[in-house]
């Protein structure tokens, strides 16, 4: 067995090779059952016929590896197996062929009749292709190999040794079969490969293509804030460039340099002309508001975009509705001739009349404080009219008649009138009639007495009051002042009294209405100094304006002696 594996390997065997022998792409190395592929739909069973084993070297009835020493040596391959039949086989893949190792020589008293040389268990000879090998015809062998291997062993037959090792290698014959539709499936897998890369390659450009492209939106007529915020969303850079415009108001968008629903790429700049409303310095012209109506004013207000002018809508019984009143400029300084859009104008037209519902009850005013009846009017937009009068029992400033009943209804802006009291009244005497005494006394009224000296007017009678008898006195704390008289004057007799009692004596004289003077001589005398020892009229009535002469003492003389 060892001089055979030698001779297999010191044989020349590839300068025995003809040029006619098949290209490498087409052979097809053998390999173990188990890891050749299924290919059983394309591959045919291929039937190997071995040759018949020589006359020399007959063939043992069996072989074991246990009954031969130093077998069986370690497999090439792992043996074929048996569960998989060889219908599965798939077309098996080109793999360099592995030096054969040789086995462990065989001894010397080995008996070649009883143990001929037979390959290992597993053991498939590789492919060898000779010009001998192509020549042997099919009837030199001696033994038929089949690839479908019976159930019971997972060996392929090898053919018996011939007793030359030469010739036997020169009449084995492989079979080669070239598998076309592996080639097919390997194109089909390039080409479905290439194309998934060029899928992908498409895919992502397309992602990245519109991943960094954004749509264009249409911003004409929004505000400025708008577009900014979609910028800053997107990574667009948004340039305002801003104009005067009487269309549009400030910061709306009037056009844009990229057209609505096309793409840009991310951190292109889109430029927009943004409104910055009218030219609030340009002179406006005001047209004749006399001829127009509410509604052609706010017509022109708005076509000339005069913002800073107002117009105010009121009630007016004079003027028709819908008609002019009145304008006036917030500015005094300001005229026609000078009027801009960013003065201040006031445009005064009219509602016409103005009806209201009667839905307001009226309550019941009678002796309620004049200020709950005031408040009552400005809260319904009452037109309240007040007047004053005297009441027996009503105190003052509160109210004693209203001029529409309590629980009636009334509407705004109508009138109401109330009477409010000045307070209870008081019917003045005539204080002729009763003393002084019962004219300090009189109820409701501040009576006032006083008494003078009259020369025509008896005592005790009255001479005069300050409110006419039956005159009508208001509220409460009325004064009248009455005057009775105290007769004539008279004058008493002074002499030997001191000449301090004359000032208020005469005093006494003045006030109640007598003009009653004295004059005072001073003479030698032993009364007492001071003393009065003489006057030029005593004990009687003197008149309104008399003079009294007195002579005092000056007490230096001595009394008279007795």
């Amino acid at each position: 067995m060892s001089d055979f594996l030698k001779q297999f390997e010191s044989d020349n065997y590839h300068s025995d090779v003809s040029a006619d022998k098949p290209a490498p792409s087409e052979q097809l190395e053998m390999q173990p059952v188990s890891e050749v592929p299924d290919l059983a739909p394309e591959l045919p069973v291929v039937e190997a016929v071995a040759p018949e084993p020589a006359p020399s070297v007959p063939v043992a009835p069996s072989f074991t590896p246990e009954s031969t020493p130093g077998y069986p040596p370690e497999p090439l391959m792992p043996p074929i197996a048996a569960q998989q039949p060889a219908q599965a086989m798939q077309a098996p893949e080109f793999v360099p062929m592995t030096p054969l190792t040789p086995p462990e020589p065989i001894p010397a008293d080995h008996d070649q009749t009883q143990h001929p040389q037979v390959p290992p268990v597993g053991y498939v000879p590789a492919r060898i292709y000779t010009p001998a090998a192509y020549e042997t015809p099919a009837e030199d062998m001696q033994e038929e190999v089949s690839v479908d291997a019976p159930e019971e062993t997972s060996l392929a037959v090898a053919p018996a040794a011939p007793s030359n090792p030469k010739a036997a290698i020169a009449r084995t014959e492989d079979v080669t079969k070239k598998d076309t539709g592996y080639d097919k499936k390997k194109i089909v897998l390039y080409a479905t490969l290439a194309a998934a890369v060029i899928a992908f390659c498409a895919l992502a450009f397309g992602i990245f293509f519109f991943t960094q492209q954004v749509e264009v939106r249409d911003f004409t007529g929004s505000n400025i804030s708008e577009a900014r915020t979609w910028g800053i969303q997107n990574r667009i850079t948004i340039e305002a460039r801003e104009v005067y415009s009487l269309e549009y108001d400030a910061d709306i968008v009037i056009s844009q340099n990229r057209e609505a629903n096309t793409r840009i790429n991310r951190g292109s700049v889109l430029v927009l002309e943004v409104s910055r409303g009218p030219d609030m310095t340009e002179h406006i012209e005001l047209p004749d508001f006399n001829t127009m109506t509410t509604p052609e004013v706010r017509e022109w207000r708005q076509t000339v975009r005069a913002l800073n002018a107002n117009i105010i809508e009121e009630y007016n019984d004079d003027v028709e509705a819908g008609q002019f009143i009145r304008y006036e400029f917030t500015d005094s300084a300001m005229t026609r001739q000078t009027y801009t859009r960013a003065d201040g104008l006031l445009i005064y037209m009219s509602r016409g009349a103005q009806t209201f519902e009667a839905n307001i009850t009226v309550p019941d005013f009678f002796d309620r404080a004049l200020e709950e009846v005031q408040q009552w009017a400005r809260e319904n937009s009452i037109e309240l009219t007040v007047e004053e009068a005297s009441h027996a029992t009503v105190m003052e400033g509160s109210v004693t008649e209203q001029s529409v009943a309590a629980g009636q209804r009334v509407a705004q802006r109508s009138e109401f009138s109330i009477t409010v009291s000045l307070g209870i009244s008081v019917i003045v005497p005539n204080f002729a009639d009763m003393s002084s005494e019962e004219a300090g006394m009189y109820p409701g009224l501040e009576v006032i007495v006083q008494r003078r000296y009259s020369t025509s007017v008896r005592f005790g009678s009255l001479i005069s009051q300050s409110v006419r008898a039956g005159e009508e006195l208001i509220g409460e704390g009325q004064r009248v002042t009455v005057v009775y008289s105290l007769g004539r004057p008279y004058m008493d007799n002074l002499i030997g009294d001191s000449e301090s009692t004359l000032a208020e004596y005469f005093y006494n004289f003045r006030a109640h209405g007598a003009n009653i003077n004295y004059s005072v001589v001073h003479v030698s005398s032993h009364e007492p100094r001071g003393t009065i020892i003489w006057m030029s009229s005593y004990g009687q009535h003197i008149s309104m304006n008399a003079t009294i002469h007195f002579n005092i003492s000056l007490g230096d003389l001595r009394p008279p002696a007795e």
